[in-house]
């Protein structure tokens, strides 16, 4: 036949785990205010972990397989402020080895987690930040000579000329002079998996908050108060007005209202009466500020507002035309702050020493606009502002501002190629525009260039290591770092490095989210529930939208990594339920239907098909019922297959194949394969072959056989199934030599590895035996008695086949010697656990046929288990006719004539 030729013979190599066997190595350092402990040489980990409080002392003791010397060495010589002493204990229980770290105090804490690629074992040890002892303050001459500079102190600003940073200054934040470049955050293109990014697309990730923050100039006006100066005369006035003043400036604010009124009421045309408007103003606000009120700042600004209307000429009417709007903005009463900005434009009233308070205006009016997401608007009055401008402050804003407007607007190219564009045209004021750093990060993210988004996320904390953003672009490389694919403990270090240097802060909280999140599936049943009740607790401190809705996703996911996806998929249905108008709700509808589908898949894996099909009739009509993916319609096929519905699971795999093929060699598919648990094309092929060969479709299952080209896709079980099914084709066909070459080349692959051996040798007997070739099907059969044995297989199913199978052949082939050894054999292994009476009941009629009368009532006293007593009965009617037949034989040898004639 032609399509013998597309039927590939193939041969694997046995994977000997090799390292399993060797010691574990393990390497100890201190860095970053961490003990960090590395284990590597097992593919998987089987390690136990308790801590001891014991008084003063605190100890942890792990449990790990056997270490290697080195190891040992390193680890017994290794002390830290952390952890005082190690001390390895050999072959405690189970050939492990006790390893003890004794900790400087309780406030050390440690976590451990398991990284897949390499595999390998990680602890830390750490201080939390809550319980970080200050350190002992220093004298005063000592403090001064040993204070270290703000960043910000440290770099001066030349007009329009590079940065200039004073040398030998002392950083902080995130500075580590081990790694001054932040190189552990840098990720090399070979170290980026495509599949990682793909796997990770769906995950969901939290909006950080824009880095916007009001013009610095603002922040000046509003920082730089009036000076009331009252010059002293003798005049009762005068001393009455100095009077207000002192109680200005010792902050008695309602009694200075107080008195003011008695004061106006006195001198009604007083030369104070500019100076008194201004200084009521300045109270009002003072008020305000002590109690936050609305109707306090109402009052306030009103104050102010009068003050100007009262003293339009005033040199500071000015000031406080423009503070104004700037309050307002500040509260975030933006359409209040666009009209009071265009009134101070406006008020041709006001004398003006310069044209700053116009230029401060229009960025207010463009500012307020934006904030309103009048955005086009707002972009060109920045345009026009940035060329008109005789100050350079105020050409800075306006070009860096252009990248705030883009990013609310989420035009995010746009603004990548804005905070690119200012920061290029004006250097020197970088360091005043963090927001160009951290929003243009942001925006690559979001934009799904996460490479570029670590690149300048990485900038951003070298640039501005105690920014308040920082904490959030340390998580957000993290994130990065994991969707692209690094090492597990790479992206850990991220977050523990966003929680040990800024703490409890709320923007470091989601990072100690993830950070706890992602022990979960290492940790015991107890942890979990401690952890899950931390995470939960965590999003009250993080003023971030969107917080519990990300817990909620981490702790499922920690449930689905443990195998616990029945809790996985409630929390995230019961969170679902109370929420159902938040936004991105199908976050949630495709984790719901994921776990549910790892569920299903878990009852197919384990072969429970009724648990299978019941998981997906209780959520079909519900979770299910849009949900369009494959390999949820795969695992149905093989629970149909596996109930002996072949039929249904055969139209389940052409469903997937047809899907599979529309959609071949483009990104989708790619993109469905690793999203989805999917069988190859191959397996795929495999499985139509066997349904179709259920049903009887001899020619349809060859064709779809023939489809099989490869088998580097498919397990070592599909492949000997592959070929045992060619087999039994061939065999439907007549084509017996075929079929025993196509068995016969799967042995010779498989030699050396027993307990894969056995199935093709249970088929070949079947060949042999059709051929009628019952000797060798014997010695097939034989094999597989050998084999079991050697390997300590508990394939005892397969043996027992084996045996009933050389019981059969030997019989048809009337083989006694071989009969007689199956039998026995068989009653050796089963007789304890199986109704096989009747074989003891055979074993006896085989020895009886043979003359051997002592033999076939031992044979036939013996009998065990089920069944027995039927066969008993049988036996004994049989012993009964021996002894009679015995008997009545030396009766007639005692007499001559009929001895002769018996004899005859």
């Amino acid at each position: 036949m032609v399509w013998l030729s597309y039927l590939l013979f193939f041969s694997l190599t046995s994977v000997v785990l090799a390292s399993d066997l060797n010691p574990v190595k393990a390497q100890v350092s201190f860095q970053n205010e961490t003990v960090h402990l590395e284990m590597t040489g097992r593919q998987s980990w089987k390690y136990d972990v308790n801590r001891k409080n014991a008084g003063s002392n605190t100890e942890v003791q792990l449990e790990v397989d056997s270490l290697s010397e080195d190891s040992l060495t390193a680890l017994e010589n290794f002390k830290s402020q952390l952890v005082k002493s190690i001390e390895v204990n050999k072959n405690t229980s189970q050939g492990k080895d006790q390893i003890i770290f004794r900790l400087a105090n309780a406030n050390v804490e440690h976590f451990d987690y398991l990284t897949d690629e390499p595999s390998r074992l990680i602890f830390d040890f750490y201080t939390s930040p809550e319980n970080k002892i200050p350190p002992a303050k220093k004298p005063q001459a000592e403090q001064k000579n040993s204070q270290r500079s703000l960043a910000s102190e440290t770099i001066q600003i030349m007009n329009e000329g590079p940065l200039n940073v004073e040398k030998n200054v002392a950083k902080y934040g995130l500075y580590d002079g081990a790694d001054p470049e932040f190189d552990r955050f840098v990720m090399k293109d070979y170290e980026i998996k495509e599949e990682s990014i793909i796997k990770n697309k769906d995950r969901f990730y939290i909006p950080y908050p824009w880095l916007i923050r009001q013009p610095k100039k603002w922040s000046d006006v509003a920082d730089s108060g009036i000076v009331y100066n009252v010059q002293p005369s003798t005049s009762d006035e005068n001393k009455q007005m100095r009077l207000l003043e002192r109680l200005f400036e010792k902050n008695r604010n309602f009694i200075f209202l107080q008195t003011r009124e008695w004061f106006n009421e006195k001198y009604p045309n007083s030369q104070y009466k500019e100076m008194i408007d201004f200084m009521s103003a300045d109270v009002r606000w003072k008020i305000y500020q002590d109690g936050k009120k609305a109707a306090d700042f109402d009052l306030a600004l009103q104050s102010y507002k009068n003050a100007i209307q009262n003293n339009p000429k005033s040199p500071m009417a000015e000031k406080i035309s423009i503070l104004i709007p700037i309050r307002l903005f500040e509260k975030g009463d933006y359409i209040g702050s666009l009209r009071a900005f265009s009134q101070h434009l406006d008020n041709k009233n006001i004398t003006r020493s310069t044209e700053l308070s116009n230029d401060l205006a229009k960025l207010g009016v463009a500012l307020s606009m934006m904030h309103m997401r009048r955005f086009a608007e707002s972009e060109e009055l920045l345009r026009k502002l940035e060329k008109s401008s005789q100050y350079s402050e105020i050409k800075h804003e306006a070009a860096y501002r252009l990248g705030d407007v883009n990013v609310l607007s989420k035009k995010f190219s746009q603004a990548i190629e804005n905070y690119t564009q200012a920061q290029s045209k004006y250097p020197s004021a970088q360091n005043s525009f963090p927001s160009s750093y951290f929003n243009k990060s942001e925006a690559e993210f979001w934009l799904g260039n996460y490479k570029k988004s670590l690149e300048d996320f990485r900038d951003y904390v070298k640039k501005f290591p105690a920014d308040t953003h920082a904490p959030l672009a340390l998580t957000r490389i993290g994130e990065n770092m994991e969707i692209l694919g690094a090492d597990k403990s790479r992206t850990m270090g991220a977050y523990l490095e966003a929680y040990f240097r800024f703490g409890e802060s709320s923007n470091a909280v989601i990072a100690r989210i993830r950070m706890t999140a992602a022990r979960m599936k290492s940790m015991k049943p107890k942890e979990v529930e401690n952890a899950t009740q931390q995470i939960l607790s965590l999003t009250k401190k993080a003023n971030l939208p969107d917080v519990e809705k990300l817990a909620t996703i981490l702790i499922s996911e920690g449930y689905s990594e443990r195998g616990d996806y029945s809790k996985a998929t409630q929390m995230l249905i019961d969170f679902y339920q109370k929420n159902p108008t938040m936004s991105d709700a199908q976050q949630f509808t495709k984790r719901i239907t994921t776990n549910i589908n790892e569920r299903i898949k878990e009852a197919v894996d384990k072969g429970d098909f009724i648990q299978a099909l019941k998981t997906h009739q209780q959520f079909s009509d519900g979770w299910l019922k849009s949900s369009n993916r494959l390999d949820t319609r795969f695992f149905l096929g093989r629970s149909f297959e596996m109930a002996g519905v072949p039929k249904v699971a055969e139209n389940y795999y052409k469903e997937i194949l047809n899907r599979l093929q529309s959609v071949e060699g483009t990104a989708a598919e790619k993109e469905i394969r690793v999203v989805e648990h999917l069988p190859s094309k191959e397996q795929l092929y495999l499985r139509l072959a066997e349904t179709q060969s259920k049903q009887g479709k001899l020619q349809e299952a060859y064709d779809s056989l023939k489809q099989i080209r490869t088998a580097q896709s498919m397990t070592d079980d599909e492949q000997i199934e592959r070929v045992i099914l060619s087999a039994d084709l061939l065999t439907e066909k007549e084509q017996y030599d075929s079929a025993k070459r196509f068995v016969m080349e799967l042995l010779k692959t498989w030699q050396g590895e027993p307990e894969k051996m056995v199935a093709p040798y249970m088929k070949l007997s079947e060949i042999e035996a059709q051929s009628n070739q019952p000797e060798n099907a014997l010695r097939s059969l034989k094999k597989i008695d050998e084999l079991i044995s050697d390997s300590k297989s508990e394939k005892l199913e397969i043996l027992f086949k084996s045996l009933e199978k050389r019981i059969e052949i030997s019989e048809k082939s009337k083989n006694e010697a071989e009969l007689v050894t199956a039998t026995q054999r068989m009653l050796e292994l089963f007789e304890e656990t199986k109704p096989i009476a009747s074989i003891r009941y055979k074993l006896g009629e085989v020895y009886y046929k043979q003359g051997k009368i002592k033999k076939a009532e031992q044979a036939w006293t013996g009998f065990k288990g089920a069944q027995s007593e039927f066969w008993g009965k049988l036996a004994k009617e049989q012993i009964k006719n021996l002894t009679w037949r015995d008997d009545y034989k030396k009766y007639i040898e005692r007499i001559p004539a009929m001895s002769k004639g018996e004899k005859k």
